[in-house]
């Protein structure tokens, strides 16, 4: 068997291939490299956005507070009002 032409064949048919796919592939590793190198600054940024929709929610937290001891205010006037009311009525 001569596997000289077998061989010459392999080495000039596919090493452009081996060489195209380790290539490919080293570009893969630095893409997930970035990809990794990357994630702080996401994470910080998130971060950052989690402490804004946080303060946000406070805010509305505040606002429905005041809104009830308003409401309360309100119902224990309209109480209070409507009692004077009927007791002036009696009188």
């Amino acid at each position: 068997m001569d596997y000289g032409i077998g061989l010459s064949f392999l080495v000039t048919e596919a090493t452009p291939y081996a060489t195209i796919g380790w290539a490919y592939l080293a570009w893969r590793f630095v893409r997930a490299y970035e990809r990794r190198a990357a994630q702080p600054d996401q994470i910080t940024s998130l971060a950052g956005r989690v402490r804004l929709l946080e303060d946000a929610l406070e805010q509305v937290e505040d606002r429905v507070n005041r809104s009830d001891e308003l409401q309360r205010f309100t119902m224990r006037v309209l109480a209070w009002r409507e009692s004077g009311e009927s007791a002036g009525a009696r009188r």
